[in-house]
Protein backbone atom coordinates (compact mmCIF):
# COMPACT_ATOMS: atom_id res chain seq x y z
CA UNK A 1 0.00 0.00 0.00
CA UNK A 2 2.96 2.27 0.90
CA UNK A 3 4.65 1.73 -2.92
CA UNK A 4 1.08 2.68 -3.95
CA UNK A 5 0.36 5.77 -2.25
CA UNK A 6 4.27 6.50 -2.89
CA UNK A 7 3.51 6.61 -6.87
CA UNK A 8 -0.07 8.30 -6.22
CA UNK A 9 1.72 11.63 -4.10
CA UNK A 10 5.09 11.37 -5.69
CA UNK A 11 7.18 11.45 -2.79
CA UNK A 12 9.67 8.54 -1.81
CA UNK A 13 8.51 5.93 -0.14
CA UNK A 14 11.30 6.31 2.75
CA UNK A 15 10.15 10.14 2.88
CA UNK A 16 6.67 9.57 4.96
CA UNK A 17 4.67 7.85 7.26
CA UNK A 18 1.02 6.86 7.34
CA UNK A 19 -0.68 7.20 10.43
CA UNK A 20 -3.69 5.63 11.63
CA UNK A 21 -6.56 7.65 13.70
CA UNK A 22 -9.10 5.31 15.50
CA UNK A 23 -11.70 8.03 16.04
CA UNK A 24 -12.44 11.38 14.71
CA UNK A 25 -10.95 12.92 17.71
CA UNK A 26 -7.70 11.53 17.39
CA UNK A 27 -5.94 14.21 15.95
CA UNK A 28 -2.17 12.88 16.47
CA UNK A 29 -2.14 9.25 15.04
CA UNK A 30 -0.03 6.54 15.39
CA UNK A 31 2.27 5.16 12.90
CA UNK A 32 1.71 2.54 10.60
CA UNK A 33 3.32 -0.64 11.40
CA UNK A 34 2.42 -3.63 8.98
CA UNK A 35 3.64 -6.83 9.02
CA UNK A 36 4.81 -8.22 5.30
CA UNK A 37 2.11 -11.00 6.18
CA UNK A 38 -0.92 -8.38 6.58
CA UNK A 39 -3.34 -8.06 4.91
CA UNK A 40 -5.16 -4.79 4.08
CA UNK A 41 -8.15 -5.94 6.57
CA UNK A 42 -5.79 -7.49 9.07
CA UNK A 43 -3.80 -4.36 9.58
CA UNK A 44 -6.71 -1.66 8.99
CA UNK A 45 -10.27 -3.17 10.47
CA UNK A 46 -10.20 -1.15 13.82
CA UNK A 47 -9.40 1.72 12.33
CA UNK A 48 -11.20 5.41 10.87
CA UNK A 49 -8.98 7.08 8.94
CA UNK A 50 -5.38 7.27 7.82
CA UNK A 51 -3.17 10.09 7.28
CA UNK A 52 -0.06 10.88 5.79
CA UNK A 53 3.18 12.87 7.23
CA UNK A 54 6.53 13.67 5.35
CA UNK A 55 9.45 13.35 7.24
CA UNK A 56 13.11 14.19 6.35
CA UNK A 57 14.67 12.00 3.67
CA UNK A 58 17.46 9.72 4.29
CA UNK A 59 20.61 10.80 3.75
CA UNK A 60 22.67 9.78 1.39
CA UNK A 61 25.01 7.06 3.22
CA UNK A 62 21.88 5.97 5.29
CA UNK A 63 19.66 2.94 4.89
CA UNK A 64 16.13 1.70 6.68
CA UNK A 65 16.43 -1.23 9.14
CA UNK A 66 13.31 -2.91 9.91
CA UNK A 67 13.07 -4.07 13.41
CA UNK A 68 10.94 -6.61 14.36
CA UNK A 69 10.04 -7.80 17.69
CA UNK A 70 12.26 -11.37 18.62
CA UNK A 71 9.42 -13.76 20.09
CA UNK A 72 11.11 -16.48 21.81
CA UNK A 73 7.72 -18.05 22.62
CA UNK A 74 6.38 -18.03 19.07
CA UNK A 75 7.51 -21.04 16.34
CA UNK A 76 5.98 -19.15 13.54
CA UNK A 77 8.32 -15.94 12.87
CA UNK A 78 6.43 -14.91 9.97
CA UNK A 79 3.77 -13.92 12.94
CA UNK A 80 6.34 -11.68 14.71
CA UNK A 81 5.03 -8.17 14.41
CA UNK A 82 7.42 -5.52 12.96
CA UNK A 83 7.97 -2.50 15.25
CA UNK A 84 9.06 0.20 13.39
CA UNK A 85 11.88 1.18 10.70
CA UNK A 86 14.85 3.22 11.75
CA UNK A 87 17.75 5.14 9.30
CA UNK A 88 20.95 3.53 10.10
CA UNK A 89 24.28 3.36 8.59
CA UNK A 90 26.92 0.90 7.87
CA UNK A 91 29.35 2.33 10.44
CA UNK A 92 26.60 2.75 13.70
CA UNK A 93 27.46 0.71 16.69
CA UNK A 94 24.79 -1.22 17.75
CA UNK A 95 24.62 0.08 21.08
CA UNK A 96 23.78 3.23 19.14
CA UNK A 97 21.22 1.52 17.41
CA UNK A 98 19.19 0.31 20.45
CA UNK A 99 18.83 3.43 21.73
CA UNK A 100 17.02 4.24 18.85
CA UNK A 101 15.26 1.36 19.30
CA UNK A 102 14.28 2.14 23.22
CA UNK A 103 13.39 5.71 21.89
CA UNK A 104 11.02 4.56 19.03
CA UNK A 105 9.29 2.06 21.87
CA UNK A 106 8.98 5.15 23.71
CA UNK A 107 7.45 7.11 21.36
CA UNK A 108 5.08 4.79 19.50
CA UNK A 109 4.61 1.76 22.29
CA UNK A 110 4.36 4.15 24.96
CA UNK A 111 6.76 1.20 26.57
CA UNK A 112 9.99 2.53 28.72
CA UNK A 113 12.63 0.38 28.67
CA UNK A 114 16.13 0.29 30.17
CA UNK A 115 18.63 -0.66 27.81
CA UNK A 116 19.69 -3.89 29.74
CA UNK A 117 16.42 -5.05 28.92
CA UNK A 118 16.52 -5.21 25.08
CA UNK A 119 19.07 -6.93 22.64
CA UNK A 120 18.95 -7.15 18.86
CA UNK A 121 19.66 -10.18 17.45
CA UNK A 122 19.73 -11.76 13.99
CA UNK A 123 18.04 -14.81 12.76
CA UNK A 124 19.40 -16.70 10.45
CA UNK A 125 18.46 -19.78 8.00
CA UNK A 126 20.76 -22.57 8.75
CA UNK A 127 22.80 -20.44 10.88
CA UNK A 128 21.05 -19.58 14.19
CA UNK A 129 19.25 -16.73 16.13
CA UNK A 130 22.73 -14.46 17.79
CA UNK A 131 22.40 -11.55 19.84
CA UNK A 132 24.19 -8.62 18.44
CA UNK A 133 27.13 -7.17 20.37
CA UNK A 134 27.02 -3.35 21.95
CA UNK A 135 30.30 -2.77 20.58
CA UNK A 136 30.01 -4.17 17.03
CA UNK A 137 28.95 -1.95 13.62
CA UNK A 138 26.60 -3.10 11.53
CA UNK A 139 28.70 -3.20 8.27
CA UNK A 140 30.22 -6.65 10.65
CA UNK A 141 26.95 -8.24 9.32
CA UNK A 142 28.28 -7.72 5.62
CA UNK A 143 26.60 -6.87 2.31
CA UNK A 144 23.19 -6.94 3.08
CA UNK A 145 23.63 -5.08 5.91
CA UNK A 146 20.83 -3.33 6.60
CA UNK A 147 18.63 -6.51 5.99
CA UNK A 148 15.87 -6.89 9.07
CA UNK A 149 17.03 -7.08 12.94
CA UNK A 150 15.06 -8.46 15.80
CA UNK A 151 14.40 -6.66 19.31
CA UNK A 152 14.21 -9.13 22.58
CA UNK A 153 12.60 -7.37 25.26
CA UNK A 154 13.88 -9.05 28.72
CA UNK A 155 12.26 -10.26 31.67
CA UNK A 156 14.00 -9.07 34.99
CA UNK A 157 14.73 -12.55 35.80
CA UNK A 158 17.34 -12.79 32.76
CA UNK A 159 18.32 -9.20 33.09
CA UNK A 160 19.50 -10.13 36.58
CA UNK A 161 20.62 -13.29 35.15
CA UNK A 162 23.35 -10.99 33.05
CA UNK A 163 24.17 -8.48 35.69
CA UNK A 164 25.64 -11.46 37.89
CA UNK A 165 28.04 -11.82 34.91
CA UNK A 166 31.04 -8.95 34.85
CA UNK A 167 32.19 -9.57 31.43
CA UNK A 168 30.75 -9.66 27.83
CA UNK A 169 28.32 -12.86 27.66
CA UNK A 170 25.85 -14.01 25.66
CA UNK A 171 22.95 -16.35 25.10
CA UNK A 172 22.52 -19.92 24.14
CA UNK A 173 18.86 -21.28 24.23
CA UNK A 174 18.71 -24.85 26.30
CA UNK A 175 16.15 -27.77 26.65
CA UNK A 176 16.63 -30.71 28.98
CA UNK A 177 16.06 -33.99 27.32
CA UNK A 178 14.37 -36.21 29.82
CA UNK A 179 15.12 -39.53 28.57
CA UNK A 180 13.71 -41.57 31.38
CA UNK A 181 10.04 -40.31 30.54
CA UNK A 182 10.46 -38.81 27.25
CA UNK A 183 10.03 -35.09 27.72
CA UNK A 184 11.37 -31.95 26.69
CA UNK A 185 11.58 -28.90 28.92
CA UNK A 186 10.56 -25.62 27.64
CA UNK A 187 13.00 -23.12 26.26
CA UNK A 188 15.49 -21.32 28.38
CA UNK A 189 18.11 -18.57 27.19
CA UNK A 190 21.30 -19.16 29.46
CA UNK A 191 24.41 -16.91 29.58
CA UNK A 192 27.99 -17.35 28.51
CA UNK A 193 30.85 -15.53 29.01
CA UNK A 194 32.11 -14.46 25.53
CA UNK A 195 35.77 -14.60 26.40
CA UNK A 196 36.14 -17.61 28.68
CA UNK A 197 38.27 -19.66 26.50
CA UNK A 198 36.37 -23.65 27.20
CA UNK A 199 32.98 -22.60 25.87
CA UNK A 200 31.76 -26.19 26.44
CA UNK A 201 32.82 -26.06 30.07
CA UNK A 202 31.19 -22.65 30.68
CA UNK A 203 27.56 -23.74 28.73
CA UNK A 204 28.10 -26.65 31.52
CA UNK A 205 28.57 -24.43 34.43
CA UNK A 206 25.55 -22.48 33.38
CA UNK A 207 23.35 -25.55 32.50
CA UNK A 208 24.47 -27.53 36.40
CA UNK A 209 23.49 -24.00 38.42
CA UNK A 210 20.64 -23.33 36.80
CA UNK A 211 18.89 -26.62 36.50
CA UNK A 212 20.42 -27.95 39.42
CA UNK A 213 22.22 -30.61 38.26
CA UNK A 214 25.66 -32.48 38.82
CA UNK A 215 28.51 -30.59 36.19
CA UNK A 216 30.32 -33.87 35.55
CA UNK A 217 26.74 -35.61 34.64
CA UNK A 218 25.83 -33.30 31.66
CA UNK A 219 25.91 -34.45 28.35
CA UNK A 220 25.22 -31.90 25.24
CA UNK A 221 23.82 -32.34 22.03
CA UNK A 222 25.15 -30.80 18.75
CA UNK A 223 24.59 -27.01 18.68
CA UNK A 224 21.42 -26.70 15.88
CA UNK A 225 20.71 -25.63 13.45
CA UNK A 226 23.02 -28.11 11.66
CA UNK A 227 21.70 -27.93 8.18
CA UNK A 228 21.63 -25.12 5.86
CA UNK A 229 18.10 -25.15 5.15
CA UNK A 230 16.65 -25.11 9.33
CA UNK A 231 14.55 -22.67 10.17
CA UNK A 232 13.46 -21.37 13.42
CA UNK A 233 12.84 -21.99 15.94
CA UNK A 234 15.62 -25.26 15.56
CA UNK A 235 13.85 -27.13 17.54
CA UNK A 236 13.69 -31.16 17.37
CA UNK A 237 11.03 -33.97 17.61
CA UNK A 238 10.85 -36.23 20.36
CA UNK A 239 11.46 -39.29 18.48
CA UNK A 240 14.03 -37.36 16.52
CA UNK A 241 16.04 -37.00 19.89
CA UNK A 242 15.38 -40.88 21.24
CA UNK A 243 16.81 -41.63 17.71
CA UNK A 244 19.22 -39.70 16.06
CA UNK A 245 20.31 -37.40 18.43
CA UNK A 246 23.92 -37.90 20.07
CA UNK A 247 25.01 -36.79 23.60
CA UNK A 248 28.52 -35.99 24.20
CA UNK A 249 31.08 -34.86 26.56
CA UNK A 250 29.99 -31.43 24.48
CA UNK A 251 31.70 -29.58 21.09
CA UNK A 252 31.97 -26.30 20.48
CA UNK A 253 30.77 -25.31 17.20
CA UNK A 254 32.89 -24.26 14.33
CA UNK A 255 31.99 -20.34 14.50
CA UNK A 256 34.00 -20.42 18.16
CA UNK A 257 30.90 -19.61 19.89
CA UNK A 258 27.49 -20.80 21.13
CA UNK A 259 26.06 -17.49 19.98
CA UNK A 260 22.25 -18.08 18.63
CA UNK A 261 22.48 -21.86 18.60
CA UNK A 262 20.00 -24.25 20.39
CA UNK A 263 21.37 -26.89 22.63
CA UNK A 264 19.64 -29.69 24.19
CA UNK A 265 21.34 -31.55 27.27
CA UNK A 266 20.63 -34.54 29.26
CA UNK A 267 22.28 -36.78 31.92
CA UNK A 268 24.61 -39.99 31.74
CA UNK A 269 23.33 -41.56 34.23
CA UNK A 270 19.42 -40.95 33.42
CA UNK A 271 17.52 -44.32 32.43
CA UNK A 272 16.69 -44.31 28.60
CA UNK A 273 13.00 -45.67 28.56
CA UNK A 274 12.96 -48.18 25.90
CA UNK A 275 10.18 -47.59 22.73
CA UNK A 276 8.23 -49.45 20.17
CA UNK A 277 8.12 -48.59 16.64
CA UNK A 278 3.95 -48.32 17.42
CA UNK A 279 4.74 -46.23 20.36
CA UNK A 280 7.15 -43.68 18.15
CA UNK A 281 4.21 -43.47 15.81
CA UNK A 282 2.07 -42.75 18.19
CA UNK A 283 4.99 -40.10 19.80
CA UNK A 284 5.00 -38.52 16.31
CA UNK A 285 1.72 -38.01 15.72
CA UNK A 286 1.14 -36.02 19.67
CA UNK A 287 3.84 -33.84 19.12
CA UNK A 288 2.63 -33.04 15.48
CA UNK A 289 -1.28 -32.26 16.92
CA UNK A 290 0.45 -30.36 19.95
CA UNK A 291 2.57 -27.74 17.71
CA UNK A 292 1.93 -24.36 18.79
CA UNK A 293 -0.54 -22.46 16.50
CA UNK A 294 -1.54 -18.42 17.25
CA UNK A 295 -5.60 -17.70 17.27
CA UNK A 296 -7.01 -16.26 14.47
CA UNK A 297 -7.81 -12.82 15.00
CA UNK A 298 -11.29 -11.71 15.68
CA UNK A 299 -12.57 -10.13 11.66
CA UNK A 300 -14.73 -7.08 11.54
CA UNK A 301 -16.78 -6.02 8.68
CA UNK A 302 -14.85 -3.81 6.47
CA UNK A 303 -15.59 -0.09 5.94
CA UNK A 304 -13.70 2.88 3.20
CA UNK A 305 -11.11 4.13 4.67
CA UNK A 306 -10.24 8.00 4.73
CA UNK A 307 -6.58 9.31 3.55
CA UNK A 308 -5.43 12.79 4.27
CA UNK A 309 -1.95 14.41 3.39
CA UNK A 310 -0.13 16.22 6.10
CA UNK A 311 2.60 18.82 4.43
CA UNK A 312 4.66 19.14 7.78
CA UNK A 313 8.40 18.14 8.18
CA UNK A 314 9.42 16.32 11.27
CA UNK A 315 12.89 15.68 11.58
CA UNK A 316 13.39 12.35 13.06
CA UNK A 317 17.26 10.91 14.19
Amino acid sequence: MKQWLSAIIGVDVNEFVVLKHYSADDADGYESIVNETETIHDAYYAVQRLSVKLRSPLKENEKLVRIIRFDRESSDQDKWPTLFSIPATIDMLIRTLLMRCQEQMKKIYATQYDLSQLRLREVIVGSGAPVLFLSDQLGRRGHDWNKNLYLQILPDEEVARIKMHTSTVYPVMVRRWKSSVLEVTSLVELMVPLDRQDQVAALKEQISFYYRVPFDQIQLSEAFPTTAWSKWPYTRDRVDLYDNVTFTSGKTPSTGTFNGKLVYFKLANEQVRRLTEEEKRTMRYKDSASKPSDAANSRRKERPLRIQLSTSITEED
